[in-house]
């Protein structure tokens, strides 16, 4: 049994196959570190360390995804670009009911 229910786990392995195909198709990384913890929600934490991508780009059809995917199960999808340049994407979600 897990604490995962099967409709987050779908919508966590579509924002990390799309992150991941993103990255190798777009960036120019050369790492990609994918980091999963499950403490009070689950939290997926990608980075990379090729071409940033804009937080505030709208416009993005991945960025636009990966916030939809997050939001229709009341979590949260933001994205950074750590000190060393890259992207990283912070992806959560509740277990239980939408916030």
């Amino acid at each position: 049994m897990s604490v995962i229910g099967d409709d987050v786990a779908d919508r966590a392995e579509s924002v990390i196959r799309e992150v991941i195909g993103n990255s190798v198709r777009h960036s120019g990384a050369t790492h990609l570190t994918v980091a999963v913890t499950v403490d009070d929600e689950l939290n997926v934490m990608i980075t990379d360390d090729g071409c940033s991508i804009s937080a505030d780009d709208e416009r993005h059809s991945a960025v636009a995804n990966m916030a939809s995917r997050a939001e229709q199960i009341g979590g949260d999808c933001h994205l950074t670009t750590p000190p060393g340049g890259g992207t990283a994407v912070n992806w959560t979600a509740p277990f239980g009911p939408p916030r």
